[in-house]
């Protein structure tokens, strides 16, 4: 039978790894062990976008991603999966065993999922405006981004508006 001495003398032992080891080990906080809470839209991510598209230049999308200061630490490539999406669908897709929480229900929005090492990294809703690549295609930290001066259909007639292209693999 477990003590309250052994639970507090184990929860501390978790703690002090967990501060130790954490930093180090390229944890983040929205993965724990083989489950993945996908977190909110990130507006600072969106952001870094946007200054790339005013300023109609282009960067890699690594550099983007490290601009905002999202915590997604060290990934290989960049999927997105566009909702609705269930974690046995992006799990398949990956080749990964993961219990996923925070998925969105809606059908406006996506989840961008970091990989690295076999392992997701990070992973978070984007909503409109999305920044993402096609279905089954991936980008990577050295992929280029730019902003592009794209022709659009609209109600009243054709325009044109800078967009973000992303280059994409797969």
């Amino acid at each position: 039978m477990w003590s309250p001495y052994l639970i507090n003398k184990a929860a501390l032992a978790s703690l002090v790894c967990g501060l130790l080891v954490a930093p180090t080990s390229g944890c983040l906080p929205s993965i724990s062990g083989d489950e993945v809470n996908v977190s909110e839209d990130s507006t600072s991510l969106e952001g870094s976008f946007q200054r790339l598209k005013d300023s109609h230049g282009s960067s890699t999308l690594g550099s983007v991603i490290s601009e905002s200061g999202i915590p997604v630490g060290d990934w290989e490539r960049m999927y997105t999966f566009y909702s609705p999406v269930d974690g046995d669908d992006i799990d398949s897709a990956l080749g990964t065993d993961t219990n996923w929480s925070g998925l969105p229900g809606d059908s406006d929005s996506a989840v961008q999922v970091f990989v690295g090492g076999g392992d997701v990294r990070y992973a978070f809703i984007d909503n409109h405006p999305r920044y993402g690549v096609g279905r089954n295609r991936y980008a990577t930290p050295e992929s280029l981004v730019r902003a592009v001066l794209d022709e659009q259909q609209t109600p009243l007639g054709k325009t044109t508006a800078w967009v973000i292209d992303i280059e994409e693999f797969g």
